[in-house]
């Protein structure tokens, strides 16, 4: 009786522990964390699960997942691995580019043209756009926008120092990102606001304002006016 006891207790204790692994098995199984892009990220189903438990890391800040992500953007498809190896090569050939560069053009460029810096120097900030105006035949007038704010036109972009005029007040405050015209009615003008690439300081924008009259007054479309226009690309 008492072996037949001890054998009883010995077959539950080895089912209890079967079951425990079959259940661990299955939670750390391979196809949880088969890796796949998702919205241009590398995750995983454990890690969609993990981003969902309160105190967990954002799949953004996640430093493994961005050095998986970094193997995948630069491995050889045909051996699926990252050729380390050709690391002096490329070295080698970029010092190779580098060192063909004359007259301030970076070799590869567009053969005779060179670039210059044009202003405006007064005032800081990044140039998302930049449109020359279509109703100026000498094409010397250019508009500029500001994606840390400001709509900027100069009537001479050919001096050596062009002089460079705010729009107004207004447009200073607003993140603009993007300049267009109507081809076959160059009067009519567009500008688009809001920085869309999602970096850290990305500025959200106001919809799109439009011209009728080559740029002197913009008046902001209201059917722009709502979340799907706040970050405008063009």
């Amino acid at each position: 009786m008492l072996k037949t006891a001890t054998a009883k207790k010995f077959a539950i204790l080895l089912c209890m522990v079967s079951g425990l692994a079959l259940l661990l098995a299955n939670y750390f199984s391979f196809d949880e964390f088969k890796i796949r892009f998702d919205k241009n990220e590398l995750v995983t189903h454990a890690d969609k699960i993990a981003g969902q438990k309160k105190g967990r890391i954002p799949l953004k800040d996640r430093m493994d997942l961005a050095i998986m992500q970094e193997a995948e953007r630069t491995k050889d498809l045909a051996t699926n691995t990252v050729p380390r190896e050709r690391l002096m090569q490329a070295y080698l050939y970029a010092e190779q580019l580098r060192a063909s560069t004359t007259n301030n053009r970076v070799a590869g460029a567009i053969p005779g043209m060179n670039w210059m810096e044009r202003g405006p120097n007064n005032v800081g900030g990044r140039t998302r756009a930049i449109m020359v105006d279509p109703n100026d035949v000498t094409r010397k007038t250019v508009w500029s926008a500001g994606v840390g704010g400001g709509l900027w036109k100069t009537t001479d972009i050919t001096v050596a120092a062009p002089a460079w005029s705010a729009i107004n007040d207004l447009f200073n405050n607003i993140a603009i990102t993007a300049l267009a015209y109507a081809p076959a009615t160059p009067q009519i003008m567009y500008f688009g606001t809001g920085e869309g690439f999602f970096n850290a300081d990305a500025i959200r924008g106001d919809g799109i304002w439009k011209s009728t009259n080559g740029g002197t007054t913009w008046l902001q479309l209201g059917s722009t006016v709502n979340a799907n226009f706040q970050y405008v690309q063009k």
